[in-house]
């Protein structure tokens, strides 16, 4: 088991969660995760309610990475409202 991975991700996980996501490399990146002030504050300045679900959702999976030097899976309500997805080129 990898312990920078597994100390990075939320305790809030499930056991089978937790696997699934120290398989494929996960971690926190703290730019993109909020705590529920900041997330609020977010949310209120883009006209979005803070739903309790939005806060759980950032809670569990705020700032998760699925892939190292890239945007791709970057998942979390903060995440979500902050950062532009980028396209990638399919024509090469």
């Amino acid at each position: 088991m990898n312990k920078k991975v597994e100390a990075t991700l939320p305790a809030s996980l499930s056991d089978v969660a937790r696997e699934h996501l120290e398989r494929r490399a996960a971690r926190i990146d703290p730019a993109a995760h909020a705590d529920d002030k900041k997330l609020q504050t977010t949310l209120a300045a883009l006209k979005i309610k803070p739903w309790p679900a939005l806060l759980d959702i950032e809670r569990d999976f705020g700032g998760l990475r699925f892939a190292e030097e890239s945007e791709a899976w970057l998942l979390g309500t903060y995440a979500m409202a902050k950062k532009i997805p980028k396209r990638r080129d399919c024509s090469a």
